[in-house]
């Protein structure tokens, strides 16, 4: 094997971790294709800028067909300062659990994400190590982006619905009554400090949780869990969602409303006509709004040290609840 050039994209060594995975983890990368072809040296690593929660590497290696090919070696480990209850909720589930995900979901669903390659669970560590294609070039979501953006998320919500008829969806979490009206109730417990808003948020978060919750039970499909920008990648015209760990059985308004948030009724428009050209369902300006509700309750909720870091967010809720009729 050739030597492995170690190098960060600020020019400085790429850090090895402590128990390094890489060696026995990358012998499980097979590329797909007519022909499997198997990883016979690691020819670079280099460290990656993400900012993303879980550690990870650009990893440059030949195959045994003679090919190069260039991955995302995402580690399950923490960056720093990220560990603080990271499930939160059962909200996130891990490296493992978002491997299932792209082997299990997005593979069979197709052109939602960036092509999986395998998945390695270390001995000594237990953590799982995924290997991603690296989508060289790609962008993050913009303004300029965000009809075709809206597409993609109608298109993949629409393939959603179809893929919970197969057993393969059994293992997917599912946001569910007590899953729902438990973001409620955190919410209306870490707003109790802030004097000005605990009266009126206790009564939309029991509002929610009566009258509204309901609306995000019908119509399930697979959505991402937080569809956001920094969660949104496009190369060459095409959207490819990242970090899955999020994945769920849950409304698909949910994702939209994330996805839109801040944004006009326009795309909202372009994503309901794609996802049901045969006829828009008559509640689906009703599951929105109340999902408008649910995700300043998602992020008020997160974490009690995190609340005061979301304060921005009561206006929101309160705007929010007004218009679906909870306050």
């Amino acid at each position: 094997m050739p030597p492995i050039r170690r190098q960060s994209v600020e020019g400085t060594m790429s850090p090895v971790p402590a128990h390094d995975v890489l060696p026995d983890a990358v012998r499980s990368v097979v590329a797909p294709g007519p022909l499997a072809a198997t990883v016979t040296a690691v020819i670079e690593r280099e460290a990656n800028s993400s900012s993303a929660t879980f550690e990870s590497e650009i990893v440059t290696c030949r195959l045994s067909d003679g090919r190069y090919v260039k991955l995302l070696c995402k580690y399950e480990r923490f960056r720093k300062s990220n560990q603080q209850d990271h499930a939160s909720w059962g909200h996130r589930r891990g490296g493992g659990y978002e491997a299932e995900v792209y082997r299990r979901v997005l593979e069979p669903i197709g052109n939602a994400a960036p092509r999986f390659y395998g998945v390695h669970r270390d001995g000594p560590t237990g953590l799982a190590c995924l290997f991603l294609e690296y989508l060289e070039g790609a962008r993050w979501r913009d303004g300029a982006t965000m009809p075709a953006t809206v597409r993609w998320l109608a298109r993949f919500h629409r393939a959603g619905e179809s893929f919970l008829s197969g057993a393969d969806a059994a293992f997917l979490i599912r946001y569910d009554r007590e899953y729902l009206a438990g973001w409620a109730r955190r919410t209306a417990e870490f707003a109790q400090p802030f004097r000005e808003h605990r009266a009126w948020v206790a009564r939309a978060c029991q509002q929610f949780a009566e009258i509204g919750l309901p609306a995000l039970l019908t119509q399930p499909t697979v959505i991402h869990g937080e569809c956001y920008g920094a969660h949104l990648l496009i190369l060459d015209g095409r959207v490819y969602g990242i970090d899955w760990e999020t994945c769920a059985v849950a409304a698909g308004e949910i994702d939209l409303a994330m996805l839109t948030e801040g944004w006009g009724e326009e795309v909202v428009g372009e994503y309901a006509h794609q996802r049901w050209p045969e006829g828009i369902p008559s509640d689906f300006a009703w599951r929105l709004a109340i999902a408008r509700v649910y995700v300043h309750l998602r992020w008020l909720g997160d974490h009690l040290e995190w609340t005061p870091f979301e304060a921005w967010r009561f206006e929101g809720l309160r705007v929010a609840s007004e218009r679906a009729g909870l306050l």
